[in-house]
Formats: C-alpha cells, sequence, structure tokens
C-alpha cells in the first residue's frame, strides 16, 4: 500500500473522530449549559443630547413551562440586579402555555417584582402572550406598554420607549419627535422594516431566540428563524441600531448552540 493511498483511510477516520466529538459536545455536554448562564452583551448608541449614559436592559423569551423552569429565573434575576440598570425591558414571550400553578405563578411574579430598574420596568406583550401573562408582568412590577410611547426623563435627556405590537404598530410612531431618544421595542422582527421609516434611534426584537442552534456558515439549523429578517446579533441601517434579543429559553429542543440566552444592555450616549 501506497503512502498516498494510507493516508486516505487515517484521514477519513480523524474526520469521523472529530464529527463524534463535535455531535457529543453539541448533544450531551451544552444542553444543560444554558440555563446556567446568560451572556450581558452591551450595545451602545451615540445621539445630540448631553447628559449622563442610560443604561437599558432587554430580556425576551423566558418561555416558562417549556424547558427553561421557574427555577432557572433565580439566575436570570441575578443577572439584571448585577447589571444596574436605568430602565428594563421585557420583550414578550413570557410563557410557553398556560399549564402553570398557582405556586409558579406566584414565583414568577417574585422573581419579576425583585428585578431593579432605576427608572422602570416596562413589558412589551408577543402574539403568544395571554392575558394570564399580561397579569403576572403587572403584578411584577411592569408597565404593560401595547402599540404606546411611554415618555421618560433620565440623567436630564428626553427618551421615549414605544412599545409595539404586531397589529397598528405604526401609529404611535407617527407622533415621534426626532429631538428625543427615540427607541422601539417590538417583540416581532418583521415590523422593523416599517419602523425604520420612522424617527427612531434604535430598534430592539426578540422571537429569534438567536437561531437556538447556530452553526458556522450555515446559520440557524431551523428554516423558519433563518427566515426571519432578523433573528441574530446588532446591525446598523442608516443611522439606527437594530438589536435581535437572543431570549433567555427556548420553545423547541432542549439546547442552545452558538446561540446563548442573552440580557442585552443598550446604552444611550
Amino acid at each position: 500500500m501506497t503512502l498516498s493511498n494510507m493516508k486516505k483511510p487515517l484521514i477519513i477516520a480523524l474526520s469521523v473522530i472529530v464529527a463524534a466529538i463535535l455531535i457529543f459536545l453539541v448533544f450531551f455536554t451544552f444542553p444543560s449549559n444554558y440555563k446556567n448562564t446568560i451572556r450581558v452583551r452591551e450595545t451602545s448608541i451615540s445621539t445630540n443630547q448631553e447628559g449622563q449614559p442610560i443604561r437599558i436592559g432587554i430580556f425576551a423569551d423566558t418561555m416558562i413551562g417549556f424547558d427553561y423552569q421557574v427555577e432557572n429565573l433565580d439566575l436570570l434575576v441575578q443577572t439584571v440586579n448585577d447589571s444596574n440598570v436605568d430602565v428594563l425591558i421585557f420583550n414578550g414571550g413570557l410563557l410557553y402555555n398556560e399549564e402553570i400553578s398557582s405556586d409558579d405563578r406566584s414565583k414568577i411574579e417574585e422573581a419579576f417584582n425583585s428585578m431593579r430598574a432605576r427608572f422602570g420596568k416596562f413589558a412589551i406583550p408577543s402574539d403568544t402572550d395571554s392575558q394570564l401573562s399580561d397579569e403576572i408582568l403587572f403584578n411584577g412590577g411592569f408597565e404593560l406598554l401595547e402599540n404606546t410611547n411611554r415618555p421618560l426623563i433620565i440623567n436630564q435627556r428626553n427618551i421615549v420607549i414605544s412599545g409595539l405590537l404586531t397589529q397598528n404598530f405604526t401609529n404611535p410612531l407617527a407622533d415621534l419627535n426626532e429631538d428625543n431618544v427615540n427607541v422601539a421595542f417590538t417583540h416581532t422582527p418583521e415590523n422593523n422594516a416599517q419602523i425604520r421609516a420612522f424617527n427612531v434611534n434604535a430598534i430592539v426584537s426578540a422571537k429569534g431566540f438567536g437561531g437556538q442552534y447556530v452553526f458556522p456558515l450555515f446559520g440557524s439549523v431551523y428554516e423558519d428563524l433563518r427566515a426571519l429578517p432578523y433573528y441574530r446579533g446588532v446591525t446598523r441601517y442608516d443611522d439606527i441600531t437594530i438589536i435581535a434579543n437572543n431570549g433567555i429559553g427556548i420553545n423547541r429542543g432542549s439546547m442552545r448552540f452558538n446561540a446563548p440566552s442573552t440580557l442585552d444592555i443598550l446604552t444611550i450616549n
């Protein structure tokens, strides 16, 4: 057997071993890790307003009751409180379904109540959020924003938070003043293209779970997530910053790969 012929089986064997190791890591090592780690991703934008920076914390898609459970909220609360935010936004996707006990409901409300933000906590419902979710968020100290502009004065600066649903979401955007700092929040990234036409400095969406299982060059293994206009990362469109939050929980499978659970921090300079 020539040397070149000997190399081929060796290369094949090594490739099989490497593939087996990767499969083991992906399907047996990583599945539990997403509940034990939350990435804090920092993004900043510059404006013409003078004043101290404003820190906005953003999380979404806990999907409690599928794989992510009530007891996993402790790490989320700790991560939020360690981040020292001025404003906290929950961008939709609280429960996987409504089959939760009264005890679990109380624990969720207690956890959300214990999250700290100096100037307010706000929630933007998703299409899947029911009246039960709205009640839990309200009892958890979050003000619901449903196609509403919420003006705030923070550090002597004027900021407007727009909470946008799927339908009729452009109505409040028409009232935005370019002299303010305007940040639009929507669970639905399909809205982003229309939102860009208005006076907004930043757009934050969710729903895409960061792709959940993401491989280099290929992207998310889920076709429906890949089809979303923004399902992961931070991008710029002209002068607008667009953030796609990865979410905290999941709504399929039992793991994340290359798409960590994320608390976004948007700093307005």
